[in-house]
């Protein structure tokens, strides 16, 4: 199943592009290159949507890109970023394998409510298919179970293909799959990839061996795993279209304007000061506020809320 481009659906059926990115995650043997690759540079989508009218008339035509970015990282953000039913799961962490998963998911031609449901319910109890094994012994039947109870599209070939993906990333050795945290020798190849070729690798890789995975879901697992610790060494900071357009929407010109890079975010008033950690700390802050950034500003996108995001930031204190 091909990837369906976001520009060539209707609003209702583009892809469920997400719960917010957080990292704290580490994996066995992460990878350690610091080889990136540069967005791609788009120009900035026309229409109502950009145009920053809310339905009551206002606008948010004053709000900074300081406002915007500082606003994205409160808690306040959430109800423009989400689905009003999925709020509890906005602020859920996830492994690298867990990512994999969601980027499958939320790379279908879904809604935003319903990619973001499949995911929490299959990843969460009674499920709780967040590792390769799991996934390896409930077997297609059960996983299809999973998402009928999600009440989402597409669930036989979701299905097969997580279940073709678990079987794949299983680690043989654990003990009944049970304990396998995805460091299997499948995933550690695609660490390889990341940390030998950057961005364009593993994209490159996911698309070649991750069944059912396209382009647009390639970029989503690098958007999003390049908050967990290691990856983010060789991956950080990566942005792809979606999140451009996005950005653009929302009026945060720093960080489409030229290359995205560490300066250039830690300076944006995002975080203003270092507050006692030391560099490393400080530049996994900084990642993990630049993928949140990412993944709430798709959201609210996907949301249509970019209107009343900007009013709202423009009011916040």
């Amino acid at each position: 199943m091909q990837d369906v481009p976001a520009d060539d659906m209707k609003p209702e059926e583009a892809p469920g592009d997400d719960e917010q990115a957080q990292a704290g995650q580490k994996r066995k043997s992460p990878p350690t290159s610091a080889s990136k690759d540069k967005p791609p540079k788009k120009e900035p989508r026309q229409g109502s949507r950009a145009s920053g009218r809310t339905a009551g008339g206002g606008t948010g035509k004053d709000v900074t890109s300081k406002q915007v970015l500082n606003f994205l990282l409160s808690a306040d953000s959430l109800q423009y970023c989400y689905p009003s039913d999925e709020l509890d799961a906005a602020d859920s962490l996830y492994t690298p394998f867990e990512y994999l998963v969601t980027a499958s998911l939320l790379s279908k031609p879904l809604s935003h409510t319903l990619g973001m449901r499949a995911v929490r319910t299959l990843l969460n109890e009674p499920y709780g298919f967040s590792i390769p094994g799991k996934l390896k012994k409930a077997g297609e039947h059960k996983i299809w179970e999973a998402l009928e109870e999600a009440r989402t599209q597409h669930r036989q070939k979701s299905a097969t293909y997580l279940y073709d993906t678990g079987t794949q990333y299983a680690n043989p050795n654990s003990k009944d799959n049970e304990g396998d945290q995805g460091d299997s020798d499948e995933m550690l190849e695609l660490a390889t990839a990341a940390n030998e070729g950057g961005v364009k690798a593993t994209i490159e890789h996911v698309k070649n061996t991750v069944k059912g995975m396209g382009q647009i879901g390639a970029e989503i697992f690098c958007r999003r795993v390049q908050a967990c610790e290691g990856w983010g060494e060789v991956l950080w900071p990566y942005a792809d279209a979606k999140s451009f357009d996005a950005l653009r929407e929302l009026g945060v010109k720093e960080m489409i304007e030229g290359d995205v890079d560490f300066d250039k975010v830690g300076n944006m008033g995002v975080s203003e000061e270092k507050k006692g950690v030391d560099d490393k700390d400080y530049e996994v802050q900084i990642a993990v506020e630049f993928v949140t950034v990412l993944e709430r500003a798709v959201g609210c996108s996907l949301e249509q809320k970019v209107p009343a995001l900007r009013r709202a930031a423009a009011e916040w204190k």
